[in-house]
């Protein structure tokens, strides 16, 4: 492997569902605080962090009408997500590679395509 390739493409990690990001468990505690939330059935959920897709994938397979972002900074994990995504045949999924840290901001691009 090249010396330049970024250090989180050099070993992907695991990717896992985690119900605590679930929309339906964030609509609970939205609705717990007082907050009137989208139905969890056209939500629009960005993910930080997202690896390879193992939390998104299953929520957009169970909310075809919401919208679902998940950017990271590893390509090689981003280019498995898509392929997962491609196979399943999901439109309401997609997957960004960047540092968000730089550049254009992941949350402002997310803005534009839930709009």
């Amino acid at each position: 492997m090249p010396d330049t390739l970024n250090p989180y493409d050099r070993v992907p990690y695991e990717s896992f569902p985690y119900a605590q990001s679930h929309p339906e468990h964030l609509s609970v505690i939205a609705t717990l605080f007082g907050i009137r939330a989208r139905p969890v059935t056209e939500c629009c959920v960005l993910e930080l962090g997202c690896a390879s897709g193992g939390n998104l994938i299953p929520m957009a397979a169970a909310f075809p009408r919401s919208r679902f972002v998940g950017v990271d900074y590893s390509s090689r994990q981003v280019e498995r997500a898509q392929e997962i995504v491609a196979r399943l045949g999901l439109s309401n999924i997609s997957f960004v590679c960047m540092q968000s840290n730089r550049g254009q901001s992941p949350i402002s691009r997310w803005h534009r395509q839930t709009r």
